[in-house]
């Protein structure tokens, strides 16, 4: 279980969060949505262990986040650092160095043909197009099936072949046990696979979805535009 208890941060006088508290229990998927500047992005690099300074605490299975091993924990940034330079596998590798020492490079090789990189394995990630860039940070998120999956914007500059494999990965996570948060404007990829939707505004938690049966285009519509 994910337990994020009053969590606030600020980058200097601006409240990038106030007071969010979430709960998510193994297996479940949660939809993280709100207007630009909402804070979606830095409750993400809190999960993650990128942003600094916060207040609140976050747990995972009662273990403060800075107890985690590094392979504990899946992230997809908005815009991925790559070294372009570095293959898809030299990328991996180093992904691996980082967080999964014990991997073997048969599972980082697995991992790229998941994202249907079987043809650019080789190529230096400079001379590859956006969504191809897209997948090898996928693939790294990915990377060794991780207790908590934080995916930032995943479906930017990727085709329709690879949201359907993305889809298929996170339900994938979903059914080992994994906690997998995503945020997205692209409302529909929420409607029939994401169980519940945060929608964050000016910081903090102003609605969420439990049981709501409508969809989430039709939910950020009342909440943000009837006015």
């Amino acid at each position: 279980m994910l337990e994020v208890k009053n969590v606030s941060a600020s980058y200097g006088s601006f409240k990038a969060l106030i007071d969010v508290s979430l709960s998510l229990a193994d297996g479940e998927i949660l939809g993280v949505v709100g207007p630009n500047g909402a804070g979606k992005t830095t409750l993400f690099r809190v999960l993650a262990r990128v942003a600094d300074g916060y207040e609140g605490t976050v747990t995972l299975d009662g273990q403060p986040l800075a107890n985690l091993a590094g392979s504990e924990i899946g992230y997809l940034p908005e815009a991925p650092f790559q070294f372009d330079f570095f293959t898809p596998v030299e990328m991996l590798l180093f992904e691996r160095t980082l967080r999964l020492p014990q991997l073997s490079e048969e599972e980082v090789l697995r991992t790229l043909h998941d994202f249907g990189m079987q043809s650019y394995l080789h190529k230096p990630i400079k001379r590859l197009s956006a969504g191809l860039k897209k997948r090898v940070a996928l693939a790294a998120a990915f990377l060794g099936e991780p207790r908590l999956l934080i995916l930032d914007e995943p479906l930017n500059t990727i085709d329709v072949q690879t949201v359907i494999v993305l889809k298929r990965m996170i339900q994938q996570a979903k059914a080992r046990g994994a906690i997998i948060l995503v945020s997205s404007h692209v409302l529909e990829f929420f409607d029939g696979m994401i169980g519940r939707i945060v929608f964050l505004d000016q910081g903090a938690v102003h609605h969420s979805s439990t049981n709501d049966p409508r969809k989430a285009e039709e939910l950020y519509t009342e909440l943000f535009l009837s006015n």
